[in-house]
């Protein structure tokens, strides 16, 4: 895409698809990221929401898609197709309810299921939310990173969208694979 006074040479377009399981705190993630905003109040998605971010990085406009798919049992055969031309799989569960850790998995291979390009190494990151209830906390770090390991992960972060903790960390290195990843936009 090029513009009329020459100011942006590319626009890229990158697909992040975040799954987990119901309330584990996705949605609360991305409008901390997008909006700077924390609220119990906003409701869940029905099947499938999308946030939009806009970086100027060079002379390149990079639009990061960031797909939240609800994680409701009706919606997951729905998975696959909502995947398809993912770049990145964040997968999050709740560090205060266990049983969200172990369906990860689950969801790893729902994400797997829906690639068409297998050949492409997708950035995969695991996150547990809710790292500011630390007195209800049932997964410890040690066993997050264990997991995080067995299946893969390129990296595991701890966040709270509620204090805004490593929110910004998160995104900051998936926008940092992108870029070592895609010589387009350093060119």
């Amino acid at each position: 895409m090029k513009r009329v006074l020459g100011e942006i040479n590319k626009e890229l377009i990158f697909k992040i698809s975040l799954f987990g399981e119901p309330n584990v705190g996705k949605k609360s993630m991305v409008r901390q990221y997008l909006k700077k905003r924390f609220s119990l109040d906003e409701p869940t998605p029905v099947s499938l929401d999308i946030g939009v971010k806009k970086l100027h990085v060079k002379k390149t406009v990079i639009l990061l898609q960031i797909w939240i798919l609800t994680g409701k049992p009706q919606f997951k055969p729905l998975t696959p197709i909502y995947t398809r031309g993912s770049f990145v799989g964040i997968f999050m569960f709740d560090l205060t309810r266990e049983t969200t850790l172990e369906i990860v998995k689950e969801w790893l291979n729902l994400f797997e299921e829906g690639q068409i390009d297998h050949e492409r190494k997708n950035l995969l990151i695991m996150v547990g939310g809710k790292a500011d209830l630390t007195e209800k906390r049932e997964v410890s770090w040690g066993k997050a990173l264990w997991y995080a390991k067995r299946y893969h992960f390129k990296r595991y972060f701890e966040c709270s969208a509620k204090k805004d903790i490593n929110i910004e960390e998160i995104f900051e290195y998936i926008m940092n694979c992108l870029l070592r990843k895609d010589q387009r936009i350093i060119h």
